[in-house]
């Protein structure tokens, strides 16, 4: 139910109040035309929900004349619960736009996702063409596993979930800080602490598919030597290793042809 109004070229619903199964949504969406002569609609939705399903809840474009067409949006949630994969959060709220070929992620945060609390912000432009522009995550896990178990449903290279999988224990809990940039060098920084582990890393792409290049280091440093090479993946003895413990990886060169790389455990 809602309040609809209409215009020339624009459909609202106020006062809106939605319901599917479990979930109740209340607030207002809209439709109109794209900004600055784009082609095209642009949705623009505020809504707080009692719980929010990213799974099954259908799309809010669908749900207005118009919204079809919808090229531009501008989303602002607040709510009390949210699902995916089956993992349900405490709380999620946060502002989504995409606008003008380009990503808006404005205080993007979710609370007890699975044992995990995530905040997100950032923006990127042109990302059909050369995107430009950096987003940074924040992570704070008392338990991976179950974040593994959710992201295990989706389309994600079988080869990194499974080493997430197989490590999710040994490397919770965990706090940390992801940035992605996006120019002409796209880089990806990690720093924070994984089960007891500080871990430090960078990766560094620059030129395109002909003549692109890696440039990647990555250190782990722990007072459990054990604890830290079950989380490189590997099975030690069951013996007490005394003392601190330190991994340094570094792989760098041409993507055409063959890596140069070295490691060190200290």
């Amino acid at each position: 139910t809602g309040n609809v109004l209409l215009g020339a070229e624009t459909f609202s619903l106020r006062g809106l109040d939605l319901s599917n199964d479990e979930a109740t949504a209340t607030g207002a969406i809209s439709v109109g035309p794209a900004g600055q002569g784009r082609p095209g609609r642009k949705l623009v939705a505020d809504l707080v929900a009692n719980r929010f399903d990213i799974d099954s809840l259908p799309s809010i474009a669908a749900l207005v004349p118009g919204g079809g067409a919808v090229s531009e949006a501008d989303f602002t949630m607040r709510a009390r619960e949210i699902s995916y994969g089956g993992i349900v959060a405490k709380s999620a709220a946060g502002r989504v736009g995409y606008e003008g070929d380009g990503l808006t992620i404005s205080n993007v945060a979710i609370d007890d996702f699975g044992g995990a609390s995530i905040i997100a912000n950032g923006s990127i432009k042109s990302l059909s063409t050369v995107p430009t522009g950096a987003i940074t995550i924040g992570v704070d896990a008392s338990d991976l596993s179950p974040v593994a178990t959710a992201l295990a449903k989706r389309s994600i290279p079988t080869g990194l979930l499974a080493g997430f999988q197989s490590r999710a224990a040994a490397l919770s809990p965990a706090k940390a800080i992801i940035e992605l940039s996006f120019g002409e060098q796209r880089s990806l920084g990690l720093d924070g602490r994984f089960g007891g582990t500080q871990v430090s890393s960078r990766v560094d792409l620059t030129g395109g598919a002909d003549d692109g290049r890696i440039d990647a280091t990555l250190t782990m440093q722990g007072l459990d030597a054990v604890q830290l090479l079950r989380q490189i993946g590997l099975s030690p003895l069951p013996l007490t290793i005394a003392g601190e413990a330190k991994v340094s990886v570094e792989v760098y060169g041409p993507l055409t042809s063959t890596l140069n790389w070295s490691a060190r455990l200290l």
